[in-house]
């Protein structure tokens, strides 16, 4: 029983659970803020078991909080936008679109640290430090 629970986790453990941090973003297909509720809910699980789970959960966590904010105030020009230009419909499209950036980053993310390979989001805020 003692070997058990002193038994430390293996290096590939600690990966999956970073990568599993990035993942579960995908909930975002499903669910409204499913790409912030999933990495807040595994690194606030993991954050105090392994330090690499914390670093790489932050930094999911305010990489999925920029591009939501970004993609919510652009969602809110263009429906003002479309109010007074009714050509401004076309947009509603690319911003469907563009929806789906975060999500493909965050498979992407997964996909490099699964194969030990770094990859770093192209910009993100620090909203947790």
């Amino acid at each position: 029983m003692n070997n058990i629970q002193n038994k430390q986790p293996t290096e590939e453990f600690k990966i999956n659970w970073t990568a599993a941090c990035h993942a579960s973003a995908l909930l975002g297909v499903l669910l409204p803020f499913g790409n912030i509720i999933g990495p807040v809910a595994l690194w606030i699980v993991n954050k105090d078991k392994y330090p690499e789970v914390m670093n790489e959960g932050k930094i999911a966590i305010n990489f999925q909080t920029t591009i939501s904010l970004a993609l919510f105030a652009l969602g809110a020009v263009i429906s003002i936008l479309s109010i007074s230009h009714p050509m401004m419909a076309y947009y509603y499209l690319s911003a469907h679109l563009t929806s789906w950036i975060p999500i493909a980053f965050a498979g992407f993310k997964s996909y490099k640290l699964l194969n030990g390979e770094r990859f770093e989001y192209p910009f993100s805020f620090r909203f947790i430090k």
